[in-house]
């Protein structure tokens, strides 16, 4: 889910670029590395997961965490945006809540890979997020 995070708010605010005036500062794409880890993470054997899983999760929710704080920069940045026309400027808004809305699910699946792997915690099902896509499940 780290990884659908980062991908699906980078999309966003790529699409916000497009439709907003101005030149948006601050956000680069990570989906590249935020890819690789997860990839790292799914390949590793039994083995290896005993040893490096702890780090590679480590790295891939800071690249998360990373991509959350800028996008919620970039959308500070476009408050007082205005579009080109009535349906830009419908869009920039539009946009801008989808952009809060995966953040804050990013910082829930942040939080929960957080106890999950690194402290080792079970969590329990009532506070668990099975997909930032279907929150409610």
């Amino acid at each position: 889910m780290l990884w659908d995070v980062v991908r699906v708010v980078t999309r966003l605010v790529g699409r916000l670029r497009e439709a907003v005036p101005q030149r948006i500062q601050g956000f680069s794409n990570h989906t590249r590395v935020a890819r690789r880890r997860m990839q790292e993470i799914q390949r590793m054997t039994a083995k290896e997961r005993q040893e490096r899983q702890t780090k590679k999760y480590r790295e891939l929710i800071g690249v998360t965490e990373e991509v959350v704080n800028r996008a919620r920069k970039v959308v500070e940045q476009t408050s007082k945006a205005r579009g080109k026309g009535l349906v830009a400027e419908m869009a920039i808004g539009e946009l801008r809540k989808e952009i809060n809305h995966y953040c804050k699910l990013g910082d829930r699946v942040i939080h929960q890979a957080r106890r999950r792997v690194l402290e080792g915690e079970q969590v329990p099902n009532a506070e668990k997020i099975y997909s930032i896509f279907e929150p409610h499940t």
